[in-house]
């Protein structure tokens, strides 16, 4: 035998896939590992998924997606943020960890440094790691409502700086940057040219505020990838779909990996997701305010606790 890779063998193993083997069998734990909504997925996207397998729409679909999704995938980020996709400009993946292992293994070379915040999602160093590159932690801090202020971006980036990672509202903190904290940053984005990844899987979960998108500052789009999916407003998460939204140069390139490690997104899932957006957006205040209810709820229990 000759061995495993040697950049996988510096991925750390998982704290949560470890935590995921200790509660198999237990029904007196309750998980907090993963952002899973406790409500069910809206009776018309069933519908559509349970129509398509009746009328055997099962087969693989064009790998950037059906045309179907990504209008409406294009159709949503014009109403919600006034940004212009055309359908060569995104790309439908299976989840959005699928896309996260897109951009990064795309993207980063071995010593490319990737900006990542923290606290932060568990999954981005990894596929980092993965890749040879190097992780740069930009702190963040209660005192400014774990928001990206421009005084810490510009002590991170640098030269070396190849791609970094935001996500707002942040899992795990729920920090929010609004526009105008975006729009303190974006000329220090700019000027450095890096590629930025903008996980927005939950941007339409907000208490107060409406939602913003980096999409917003058009002058970000060369370097700009926008990552959504289903899972958090809608709550399909089994469904596994997710899209990238950005310029047609880098979806191309983005391409090139896809089709070899995915192929195309869950034919069944792309038609639920389609009708997902057509329709959804009545829903989500209801969602939203369901989350702020339970929300306040354990706030209060904590209190009652001293726990807070």
């Amino acid at each position: 035998m000759k061995g495993y890779s040697r950049l996988i063998k510096n991925v750390p193993p998982s704290g949560i896939s470890n935590l995921f083997d200790e509660l198999q069998g237990r029904d007196d734990i309750l998980s907090l590992g993963v952002g899973e909504p406790d409500f069910s997925v809206p009776q018309y996207v069933k519908q559509a998924a349970m129509d398509a397998i009746a009328n055997d729409v099962d087969t693989y679909t064009f790998d950037l997606g059906t045309v179907e999704i990504r209008s409406e995938i294009a159709a949503y980020l014009k109403r919600r943020f006034d940004a212009d996709y055309e359908l060569n400009e995104m790309i439908v993946t299976n989840g959005c960890s699928n896309g996260l292992d897109l951009v990064i293994r795309c993207l980063v070379n071995p010593e490319d440094e990737v900006v990542l915040t923290n606290p932060g999602y568990v999954a981005y160093a990894p596929i980092v790691y993965a890749t040879g590159g190097k992780v740069v932690e930009l702190p963040l801090s209660k005192e400014t409502g774990f928001k990206v202020t421009p005084e810490a971006l510009k002590s991170v980036l640098s030269e070396k700086t190849k791609l970094i990672i935001l996500n707002f509202p942040s899992n795990p903190t729920g920090g929010i940057m609004s526009y105008d904290d975006y729009a303190q940053i974006v000329p220090l984005l700019k000027e450095n040219g890096c590629y930025i990844l903008s996980d927005e899987i939950y941007c339409e979960l907000i208490y107060e505020g409406v939602p913003t998108s980096l999409c917003q500052f058009k002058e970000l789009k060369d370097q700009l990838i926008v990552m959504n999916g289903f899972s958090k407003t809608y709550a399909m998460t089994g469904y596994r779909l997710g899209y990238l939204a950005a310029s047609k140069e880098l979806i191309s390139f983005f391409r090139i990996l896809h089709c070899t490690n995915a192929i195309a997104a869950n034919t069944i899932s792309q038609r639920a997701g389609a009708v997902a957006l057509r329709e959804g957006d009545k829903d989500i205040p209801t969602v939203v305010e369901n989350f702020r209810k339970k929300r306040d709820y354990i706030v209060t229990r904590l209190n009652s606790l001293g726990l807070t």
